[in-house]
């Protein structure tokens, strides 16, 4: 096949690929894309695009979520600025599909070029573009494409595959120009780093032509030896970008919070995991956006079994490496083990599995069967029909599963009902499929979802958000504060509790205490649009005597004094939360238990509220601490003389 006619089957192929995509391009912002991008104010404008690069603030307005990927956020802010300074999820779903499209023909290139190694003079230009086709078209590929904020691997991928196909070349290599786009991809994910090994491993097998076999000859320890040397400067400027990341731009306070589960029940656990993303790769039927799975400390039967599947595929990728013709089969299948590291083994993630984590290492798989397939052929030629056949049907089949994927990712809907489906103990996904429920009004419907999300995640803020608002909606006001304390409890370091908190303070005509809570809520994410806009619009509508209250009570957060307290109490008091002045005054108290203040505020909120027993008791303390206290003298009249009328 000569290059006029690749470009031509290539042309065809890539038309046939956005074909398939074409149902994808008006899909969403899902879940995580709330926060980097819709809620995000430091993607709505460029002017912050230093600060991309110099902290992790920008990546998110949730602090939990944050991770140093300042090209994802300079992507999502083009492509904001692109599309007229609005949320159009299109433009970011073409400049997606842009680099996916690159990918490919990197794929390509690849694949000659390692297959051309074992054949030099055969041509593999036919092999590759179906190996290509086989990878593009596949349909797990469908939950990286549709998830915008699953640039941070597309993109990533593309700059891993564009670096290797960079190192191929010895000229190129010489000048380490190979460099450029794994840095690029290392502000993109740290996944970028599985580079380092991959060329390694590269290096080894078709540069210096090495022999797994005879790895510990003399010969061989040689070969070693330069294959360290020439990828040494990828080693360190890699490792030195990775201890930027994770030492100096994560945010250390999470680390405090200990592992996400126990290093050795995570690992095992992955057993499952992993074999559940082979099996999507040989039969992508059970795919979701929030595949449930659960960290278990037992070993059961589930785990010996995939430990028995990875065994077998990677003792067979390593037994590859021992013959020259299948070195291509072992590349693959250890590139599919060597990106899989980061997210399946002793370093324990929250989620503990996502099918998008399958993007990049789902690369080597395709590289293995597609040179097998090609094997097979090289054995039994007459087969060659029969092969193309089975090839044609499986990607057929896979842009069918694709495009069917596409439209799961059509609406919040479908996207979480198939999630709830696939995992009736996923809180994650019951709550969010609630949630759409919720937003149709089908509360009746909703709050089963949502109770069994409080079950299972009883410590998520927004299993407690959500059910607050909905027991709001139906009148149950009194259930409806307890989940939003419990959500700003559990989500003290989460924006979103307290905007939705003061929300529900706005509706019950308390402009005072929503103020507080935007305020607070500022602090935590500076940079959420909905917070943002709620201040600005409290700040002209609360009355100059409320900011002052809600500046006292950032005071006495800050700096509790029995002084702050009885200030706190006297602006309670003039707008008729006498609740409030009495809490206040008790706070004074704690601090100062002879302040004679407290107790007049306390027995001039309780004859408020007409409760002339307390504001008795209360006046009594105030003229304990000081007989001369005229005030408290008139109150306690006034309530003495309510208790005893003439």
């Amino acid at each position: 096949m000569n290059r006029t006619w690749t470009a031509l089957l290539g042309g065809l192929l890539a038309l046939a690929l956005t074909g398939v995509y074409w149902n994808h391009f008006d899909n969403g912002f899902y879940f995580d894309d709330v926060h980097t991008i819709v809620n995000n104010e430091y993607v709505h404008s460029l002017d912050n695009i230093v600060e991309y690069f110099t902290g992790i603030e920008a990546f998110g307005t949730m602090p939990t979520n944050r991770g140093y990927r300042p090209i994802v956020v300079l992507l999502n802010s083009v492509d904001y600025q692109l599309g007229g300074q609005a949320l159009n999820p299109t433009v970011y779903h073409i400049s997606i599909w842009f680099w996916y499209l690159i990918q490919g023909i990197l794929l390509y290139v690849i694949a000659v070029r390692i297959f051309r190694f074992i054949y030099p003079n055969t041509d593999a230009r036919f092999v590759s573009i179906l190996t290509t086709t086989f990878y593009m078209f596949h349909t797990v590929n469908a939950e990286t494409v549709n998830y915008i904020i699953c640039r941070s691997d597309s993109f990533s991928t593309t700059m891993v595959l564009a670096s290797l196909v960079i190192y191929m070349s010895p000229k190129l290599r010489r000048f380490q120009l190979h460099l450029l786009p794994f840095i690029v991809g290392m502000f993109t994910k740290e996944i970028s780093y599985m580079f380092i090994p991959m060329v390694m491993l590269y290096h080894y097998l078709f540069v210096a032509e090495g022999e797994i076999k005879n790895v510990f000859s003399r010969k061989e320890f040689t070969k070693i030896g330069t294959t360290l040397k020439a990828t040494a400067p990828i080693f360190i400027i890699g490792t030195g970008l990775l201890v930027l990341n994770l030492v100096y731009m994560t945010d250390t306070s999470r680390l405090s919070e200990g592992l996400a589960y126990p290093r050795w029940d995570y690992f095992s656990s992955q057993f499952v995991v992993i074999t559940h993303y082979i099996g999507n790769f040989i039969v992508p039927l059970d795919l979701s956006a929030d595949p449930d799975f659960k960290v278990t400390s037992d070993f059961s039967s589930y785990k010996l079994i995939g430990l028995l599947i990875l065994g077998t595929l990677f003792i067979g990728g390593i037994a590859a490496l021992t013959k020259r013709k299948l070195l291509p089969i072992g590349f693959g299948i250890l590139w599919y083990f060597i990106c899989l590291a980061p997210t399946s083994s002793l370093n324990p993630m929250h989620q503990v599995a996502n099918d998008h984590r399958a993007f990049l290492p789902n690369i080597g798989l395709c590289i293995a069967v597609g040179w097998s397939m090609y094997l097979v052929y090289m054995k039994w030629p007459k087969l060659k029909y029969a092969i193309l056949l089975a090839t044609a049907l499986v990607i057929t089949g896979h842009g069918y599963g694709t495009y069917q994927r596409n439209e799961v990712w059509g609406s919040d809907e479908t996207l979480w009902k198939d999630a709830a489906d696939k995992g009736p103990n996923n809180g994650r996904a019951l709550m969010n499929y609630g949630l759409v429920l919720m937003k149709k009004a089908n509360y009746q419907g909703a709050e089963p979802y949502f109770q069994k999300a409080v079950e299972l995640l009883p410590y998520w803020p927004y299993t407690h958000i959500n059910m607050a608002i909905l027991k709001n909606a139906v009148g149950d006001k009194k259930t409806a504060q307890f989940h939003f304390e419990q959500g700003l409890k559990y989500g003290y370091n989460n924006p979103e509790p307290y905007y939705f908190y003061a929300q529900w303070h706005l509706k019950n005509n308390q402009p005072q205490k929503a103020l507080a809570l935007v305020q607070k809520g500022h602090e935590v994410s500076p940079k959420h649009t909905g917070l943002n806009n709620f201040l600005k619009s409290l700040k002209k509508t609360v009355p100059k005597s409320e900011n002052r209250l809600v500046k006292l009570q950032a005071e006495v957060a800050s700096h509790p004094t029995s002084d702050g307290y009885i200030n706190l109490s006297l602006e309670l008091y003039k707008i008729k939360d006498y609740e409030g002045c009495i809490n206040a005054c008790n706070s004074a108290l704690t601090i100062n238990p002879k302040n004679a203040i407290a107790y007049n505020n306390i027995c001039s909120a309780y004859n408020a509220l007409e409760n002339w027993k307390k504001a008795e008791k209360a006046c009594l303390q105030a003229l304990k601490v000081d007989p001369t206290f005229e005030r408290a003298m008139n109150n306690l009249n006034w309530s003495r003389k309510n208790l005893s009328p003439e």
